[in-house]
């Protein structure tokens, strides 16, 4: 998921209007932020090559989409399974359209508001620390429910974890109230404000010690729900079940497959006891057993398990908080049980302990969505921002036998236009082959290919504006194939050719899940 969900004006309108007394007229509103938007839904289509290229790759995979919390707004799984108003950027209907042949759906469980600040300074973007001194916020992820960071002694970290807050809940606890997701997910204290809420009945069996644990098996039993309610979409668990997908697509182009992730682990751990690990890995199974197969431990702030790249510990340490005890313990268990690590969002030396651990494990891991920062010649500026990762991430990533997931929006690749996220793609696979890479960094290791480790990463559904939405991705193969000219300066002078292409849409990805599945 990308920060921009959380500038948009109209998400601080909906959350001012229930700060001020109003959630029953937040539905809609919550909607259209979580379902991203377009540049169009009705672009020009490609020449007729593209089209045709387009339908021809055997294999299409988008390793991230958040359309999981956006709220059904009549039937059951409405928004995934029919979504008549084609409300975001994807539903099972535009993925068969589109030629996907898997999608990752994500779940997100936690949020923060401090990426307002650089739009509302007035709520959120500047404070005073203990020594008179005016500081911004904007940058770093403040998590409402931690009262001090990892050195009290750090006059920034403390003074930010302390600064007054004017919404006391992270955001997610408000949109999964919002969305009527069931009262495990967000109950909280229960003391929710009755002139703004109305009555808040008891919750039976809520435990606010699983209350975001809650949030991520909410979210799979919907996308299992689906799975049950409607033939042309199937959860991907296995090995066994990826092949016989790929196998039935053969005869039929109506059926996509389905594959959930998590994206942060934000319940409580703590392994420095023999019970706190027990605890831990029962928690891991309950997210096994629920579907869950690839895993990123951090999200948009740090967490028990690992350091984000917007987390508070960047404000004090350059590469940010380092993978912790129990993230290593997470690692480990994901590894050994078939699961696929994802970097997105971690920091700095949090990737480099993950991509360390795979490598010593001989397994893949994978950037899922997210930006370049320094992606030359591009229109609108650079994009060097906490979130994107630079060239020797990159390779470190690469090195793994893993995928770099280069997304749609703007802040990933510096414009929406389906050129600019070519360009980042030729400058992924450019890093790449720069200097000589070995798998594993074994020296007996196969050379590393670029054009085998990069990868679609939309972050479709995640509050981004894309140019277009799934049932037009034949729009980004044309701006992988098209070739620079008078008449199309848009395209790339070193296009990709299409076995090329079929790589980057999805055998890349396909080659990371079959290499970490479990069998059955």
């Amino acid at each position: 998921m990308n920060d921009t969900w959380l500038k948009t004006p109209l998400l601080a309108l909906t959350l001012l209007t229930v700060a001020c007394g109003d959630p029953s007229g937040t539905y809609n509103a919550v909607l259209s932020v979580m379902s991203g938007q377009t540049v169009t839904k009705s672009p020009w289509q490609p020449a007729k090559v593209y089209r045709d290229a387009h339908d021809a790759v055997p294999v299409i995979i988008d390793l991230h989409a958040d359309t999981l919390l956006a709220p059904d707004e009549d039937q059951p799984f409405e928004r995934l399974l029919t979504n008549p108003d084609k409300d975001g950027h994807v539903d099972v209907p535009r993925l068969i359209q589109g030629n996907v042949t898997l999608q990752v759906f994500a779940a997100g469980a936690k949020g923060s508001l401090d990426t307002l600040g650089n739009s509302l300074p007035a709520i959120t973007g500047k404070y005073v620390d203990s020594n008179g001194v005016e500081r911004s916020r904007y940058g770093f992820e403040r998590d409402p429910n931690v009262a001090a960071y990892d050195d009290p002694r750090d006059t920034y970290a403390h003074d930010y974890a302390n600064a007054p807050t004017w919404m006391p809940r992270d955001v997610a606890t408000y949109l999964f109230r919002m969305s009527g997701r069931d009262c495990k997910t967000w109950y909280e204290d229960g003391a929710w404000d009755r002139t703004v809420w109305g009555e808040t009945k008891p919750c039976p069996g809520f435990d606010p010690a699983r209350m975001y644990l809650e949030r991520y098996l909410t979210l799979a039993a919907r996308l299992r729900g689906a799975d049950a309610a409607d033939g042309r979409l199937t959860l991907v668990k296995s090995r066994t079940e990826l092949e016989a997908l790929l196998l039935a697509r053969r005869g039929n182009k109506n059926l996509v497959g389905a594959l959930l992730s998590t994206e942060g682990l934000y319940f409580r751990s703590d392994v420095s006891t023999a019970a706190g690990q027990a605890k831990l890995r029962s928690v891991f199974d309950e997210l096994f057993l629920a579907g869950f197969r690839m895993f990123s431990l951090t999200h948009f702030m740090d967490n028990d398990h690992g350091g984000s790249a917007t987390g508070m510990g960047n404000a004090s340490v350059a590469q940010g908080r380092d993978l912790s005890p129990a993230g290593m313990q997470v690692a480990e268990l994901v590894l050994q049980r078939g699961g696929v690590l994802d970097v997105a969002h971690a920091s700095r030396a949090t990737v480099a302990s993950l991509a360390q651990l795979a490598r010593t494990q001989h397994k893949p891991v994978v950037f899922s969505h997210g930006g370049l920062s320094d992606i030359p010649g591009t229109k609108g500026g650079d994009c060097n921002t906490e979130r994107n990762i630079d060239a020797a991430v990159v390779r470190d990533i690469a090195s793994t036998g893993g995928v770099i997931g280069i997304g749609f929006a703007k802040e990933f690749v510096c414009d929406t236009d389906p050129s600019a996220w070519a360009r980042a793609v030729r400058h992924a696979v450019d890093v790449i082959d720069a200097t000589p890479l070995r798998l594993y960094g074994l020296a007996s290791g196969p050379l590393v290919r670029g054009v085998e480790h990069v990868a679609l990463g939309s972050d479709y559904d995640g509050g981004i504006k894309a140019h277009t939405d799934v049932a037009n991705l034949n729009q980004y193969t044309r701006a992988l194939m098209c070739t620079k000219s008078i008449l199309t300066p848009d395209c790339l002078e070193r296009p990709f050719a299409v076995d090329e292409v079929s790589k980057i849409l999805g055998a890349n990805a396909l080659a990371v899940f079959r290499a970490s599945l479990p069998a059955y």
